[in-house]
């Protein structure tokens, strides 16, 4: 899927299998902070406002959905659901 901002052809990965679907996020999260503040954008997203409006999107996404999360950028093991918050988002880890 198309995730402008960050940089030039930046995309985020839709895996789908036996009904149930994980979003590979790439470099749209670079923190945890991101998830309650994801308007915050890292010094290297060359759009910092596209960015942050993709990562919300991206964010609503896997929390209306219930899909799979997986940050590449979050410590071991980053993968987890993302819950919608007061003020942004929440996100469980999954046990691995």
């Amino acid at each position: 899927m198309p995730a402008f901002g960050h940089t030039p052809g930046n995309v985020y990965l839709v895996v789908e299998s036996a009904g149930q679907r994980a979003l590979f996020a790439g470099d749209m999260l670079h923190h945890g902070v991101q998830l309650e503040r994801p308007e915050w954008s890292i010094r290297y997203c060359v759009l910092p406002d596209d960015s942050a409006d993709q990562r919300r999107l991206l964010l609503e996404r896997a929390a209306d959905s219930g899909d799979l999360l997986v940050p590449t950028h979050f410590p071991f093991p980053a993968a987890g659901y993302v819950h919608r918050a007061e003020r942004g988002f929440t996100y469980t880890f999954i046990e691995v």
